[in-house]
């Protein structure tokens, strides 16, 4: 049976420009070789200084050219050329053990990964290949993909809730978002805001705690 794993590293690709705008925040959409053997990264970008981490990615030495492919209100769509071949990158070891990236998101101060691994040996390929090249790897969940084909049985419009409430501090004390803002940010309705946040939490503790404790 598969296995899901969410870990922690720190990426150097693109790190001085996220080093050099802290607020924005990378989630990755796509990553692949292409027939050239270069490597292309497709990510959004979050944050409101989007124009000086477009500059920023200008400057980067891991970035060979860089692309706009969409803008929205609250994020931007990149494509990106990575500077190096095939051996100057880890993701060469997800392609060779069929291992699949189904989230990641970038900061300046660490990268969170969640992957879909068919197998424990291949999990441990992974990670031998992320400390080797970044120096820092932390397991922060790994298990058995659920019955539901998937790693959490959270919906999509469950986790893109979640997510955007974590982005605007609705989970902080004070919060420092409403209900209507997040519902504002995804363009639905209060109600289907606050509906898709009990259900997508009540899902993640059944995947995780209530799984566990079993």
């Amino acid at each position: 049976m598969a296995l899901v794993a969410e870990y922690e590293t720190l990426l150097t690709p693109l790190l001085d420009a996220l080093q050099a705008v802290p607020e924005t925040t990378v989630d990755h959409e796509e990553m692949y070789f292409t027939a050239e053997s270069d490597l292309k990264w497709v990510f959004w970008s979050r944050g409101d200084t989007r124009e000086a981490f477009a500059a920023a990615l200008s400057g980067d030495p891991t970035v060979e050219s860089v692309r706009v492919v969409t803008d929205t209100p609250s994020r931007r769509l990149y494509s990106v050329t990575l500077v190096g071949g095939p051996d100057d990158f880890a993701h060469t070891v997800f392609n060779d053990h069929d291992v699949q990236v189904l989230e990641a998101t970038h900061d300046a101060e660490r990268t969170v990964v969640r992957v879909r691994c068919p197998s424990r040996e291949a999990f441990v390929a992974v990670r031998e290949a992320i400390e080797s090249r970044y120096d820092r790897f932390r397991t922060l969940r790994l298990h058995e993909e659920n019955d539901a084909g998937r790693g959490w049985s959270t919906t999509p419009a469950q986790r893109e809730a979640l997510l955007a409430a974590r982005e605007a501090g609705y989970f902080e004390v004070p919060r420092d978002a409403s209900l209507a803002d997040i519902a504002a940010d995804l363009g639905v309705s209060g109600q289907a805001v606050s509906s898709r946040l009990r259900r997508g939490t009540a899902a993640l503790v059944d995947d995780t705690l209530a799984r566990n404790g079993s």
